[in-house]
């Protein structure tokens, strides 16, 4: 019979399950009425789990029994490897790499999320044609996206900003600053002005410049915070955080920067609202440090400097008076996997080749890894071996 992991609920199982083996004929059970003690829904895993498929019922072994083993990691390694990409779609594909970083295997993630964009290569929908403008641009083959680009504008696309927005990302990515629609107020606040962004990692009290013109920039900054901050980008959670005392921000702070559609925001002029950059990923949504890059970029800034960011390559992820400070590292993985972190180191590495950006040692010791030797050091420091060590 199932082996039930204590630290998880039966719904939370059944939800891992269903990505897993993709159960369409019994995924009709009603799972918000699932509890620890609901025979049924343990009997049809049961059944499933006595299919003779020696890959799931390993997968299941590591990620629900919480039995980690090397030898039977790396015999699923092994498999996937040799899997043809075409064995499942994209979207397929994109599921399970999904399901495997989120539970710390970043390795079968990897070589999944490679396996979904090579499933792209043969296909000549819209959907397709602008995943793999995303993949072109994000490794680095921007004569390719260009023409791509060029194809899916003749076609009737559902969204017009989607298509303007991949136009925006790939002039950034070639370098180019220049573009209409621009918050004017904002630009004009950024003219002539260089950039630090200052990551996570540090606390307030390096939140400080002594560069003529640099203005220091950081993510979801707490109203009661002290030093000297000029700008702070708010993604959802942080803005639902401050939304509250947003008067007594907008006095603070230059510029209050957002993802959240409020009718409040409009009754200061000093909040800008961020474009939907989260929507230039392969996978997920963006992190909101491309996206500041993206957007400072888009309003004029050339000279951006990063500070204190390691892209979550260190078991302190957070300062300790950061707004999510939580070093708890492994509730992390989730957020991983929906911000797609594959897309986000290499959109990073593209821009700090490219030399839209500066960085500290901190994170240049990360972005000069390759993504294969990126995504080891993850799941040396955040993986499911760890994770099931220290419970």
């Amino acid at each position: 019979m199932l082996e039930m992991n204590k630290m998880m609920t039966v719904r939370e199982i059944w939800e891992k399950l269903i990505l897993l083996f993709n159960f369409n004929d019994i995924k009709t059970y009603n799972i918000s009425s699932l509890n620890d003690s609901n025979k049924q829904i343990k009997k049809a895993i049961d059944l499933f789990l006595n299919e003779k498929d020696d890959i799931k019922r390993k997968i299941y072994q590591i990620i629900v029994e919480d039995t980690y083993h090397d030898e039977t990691y790396c015999e699923i390694l092994n498999y996937f490897e040799k899997v043809s990409a075409y064995h499942y779609s994209m979207e397929r594909w994109n599921t399970l790499t999904t399901l495997f970083i989120s539970n710390g295997l970043f390795r079968l993630g990897l070589i999944c999320r490679q396996k979904a964009e090579s499933a792209i290569e043969l296909k000549h929908s819209k959907k397709y044609i602008y995943k793999n403008i995303i993949v072109c641009i994000e490794n680095g083959d921007l004569d390719k996206a260009q023409d791509l680009l060029k194809k899916i504008d003749k076609k009737p696309f559902n969204s017009f900003s989607e298509i303007k927005l991949l136009k925006e990302y790939l002039k950034i990515i070639n370098g180019k600053t220049s573009f209409v629609n621009n918050d004017l107020n904002y630009k004009n606040f950024l003219q002539g002005k260089k950039a630090k962004i200052i990551g996570p990692l540090l606390n307030e009290k390096d939140c400080k410049s002594e560069i003529e013109d640099e203005i220091i920039i950081r993510n979801n900054v707490k109203v009661d915070q002290k030093e000297t901050i000029n700008i702070s980008y708010y993604n959802y959670e942080g803005f639902e955080k401050i939304k509250k005392d947003l008067g007594l921000l907008a006095k603070k702070l230059d510029y209050i920067v957002v993802k959240a559609v409020c009718g409040r925001i409009n009754q200061y002029q000093n909040v800008h609202r961020l474009d939907h950059w989260y929507k230039i990923l392969f996978l997920g949504d963006a992190n909101m440090l491309p996206m500041m890059i993206l957007d400072l970029r888009k309003h004029g800034i050339e000279n951006i400097a990063v500070w204190g960011n390691n892209l979550f390559c260190s078991k302190k992820i957070h300062s300790s008076d950061y707004m999510f400070g939580n070093n708890e590292n492994y509730k992390y993985m989730r957020s991983l996997a929906a911000h797609d972190m594959i897309s986000n180191f290499k959109i990073m590495k593209r821009m700090y080749l490219a030399g839209i950006i500066s960085v500290d040692p901190i994170l240049r010791d990360v972005l000069d890894l390759s993504l294969e030797e990126y995504i080891e050091e993850m799941e040396k420091i955040h993986g499911i071996r760890v994770k099931q060590s220290n419970e």
